[in-house]
């Protein structure tokens, strides 16, 4: 059995960026160490989860050395390790243009950008799982289903765990080696960064961190979670609004780098636009749940005034969702399930809060000018 362990953490890739700074603090006057060893710092940084600051960095390089072909292919590797494709190849190619030939051939642009232009191979995840244990969430949450109703919040934690453990990055750059695929930058140090503690490390990896290679690719686990968080009205007190805003900040955060179906370009657009739509207005209700019900005061008494100005808060900032629903003062219980006097004093207080004609009239269109949050846009 061989059983590897991954040794790329963000405390290491922390303590490698301060070495680097160390270095080029010593060295400031050596314009080719220099060069070097900040591309280095950027893929330490990418590796890191600092996606932002790597990406600064990157550029940062670029605009000290611009005859230089190391600022143009760490930014390159950075965009394409992040799934912006198109990107790096737009900066390879700039470097050409401006970059000597010498410099370019001697910082592998050209490589990259012709690996880039014809690295359009998938996994075939049926083959990836021929023969091998598998330890998938996504099989664990379906059983657990069956059995209980399972809460969509401990899905999330563990969801979230394989995400910022970089889990699942790095199976999928274990399964593309074992198929012969391209590998990016970033997966060949996810590679590079395992540890065996088998007497045999020449055969196909089993179990990484003590877990067997997942069955599905990472986004199938994240469309069945986001799928438990959908509620009718009547069951909107188990929504939970918290775990779904950290399921979207890992995803945003973590999930960047990861496959996805052809097409996508925002790991989050793997989930249906129609459930992503349903959550989104289910967050704007949220204010809403329990008034009235289990002890709570209703929305008529003073002391619930808060859940009314939290409410418009809520659709002011998301304008898009309240169109494409066509939600109306008189249509808001669609969503959370109130009683028949807290709808009709809540429909009024709308009308009344946001100068509207009546109950029956669209709320989008008498929203304030404060940004909405954009509608998810339909994929395939």
């Amino acid at each position: 059995m061989l059983e590897f362990v991954n040794t790329r953490s963000r405390e290491t890739a922390i303590q490698g960026v301060a070495f680097c700074d160390a270095v080029l603090a010593q060295f400031a006057d050596d314009d080719s160490l220099v060069a070097a060893v900040s591309q280095d710092r950027v893929y330490i940084l990418l590796q890191a989860g600092l996606d932002e600051v790597a990406e600064a960095a990157a550029a940062a390089i670029i605009e000290q050395f611009p005859q230089r072909g190391a600022g143009y292919t760490a930014l390159a590797d950075l965009l394409s390790e992040l799934g912006d494709a198109d990107g790096a190849i737009e900066v390879l190619r700039r470097a050409l243009s401006e970059v000597d030939d010498v410099e370019c051939r001697d910082a592998g642009v050209l490589d990259r950008l012709q690996w880039l232009e014809r690295n359009t191979d998938e996994i075939d995840w049926s083959a990836a799982v021929e023969g091998f244990p598998t330890d998938d969430p996504l099989d664990e949450f379906k059983e657990l289903a069956e059995r209980r109703d399972v809460a969509a919040g401990e899905m999330v934690d563990i969801f979230v765990h394989l995400l910022s453990s970089k889990t699942y990055h790095t199976w999928e750059a274990i399964i593309r080696k074992e198929q012969g695929l391209s590998l990016t930058t970033g997966q060949q140090a996810l590679i590079r960064g395992l540890l065996s503690f088998s007497e045999d490390d020449e055969g196909p990896i089993l179990y990484l961190d003590g877990l067997a290679r997942p069955a599905h690719p990472w986004y199938e686990t994240l469309q069945f979670i986001a799928a438990k968080f959908v509620r009718q009205p009547s069951e909107m007190e188990s929504f939970e609004v918290e775990e779904w805003d950290e399921l979207c900040e890992a995803v945003a955060t973590f999930g960047r780098g990861l496959s996805v179906p052809p097409g996508i370009d925002d790991p989050m657009d793997t989930v249906s636009p129609d459930i992503r739509r349903r959550i989104a207005m289910q967050c704007c209700v949220e204010p809403l749940i329990g008034a009235g019900r289990w002890g709570n005061l209703g929305l008529s008494d003073p002391y619930s005034e808060w859940r009314i100005e939290a409410l418009v808060e809520e659709l002011e900032r998301s304008g898009d969702i309240v169109r494409h629903f066509e939600l109306t003062p008189a249509t808001v219980n669609r969503f959370v399930e109130i009683s028949p006097a807290d709808a009709e004093f809540l429909a009024a207080e709308l009308v009344r809060r946001l100068s509207m004609p009546g109950v029956d009239a669209p709320i989008a269109d008498h929203l304030g000018s404060r940004p909405s949050a954009p509608e998810p846009e339909m994929g395939e």
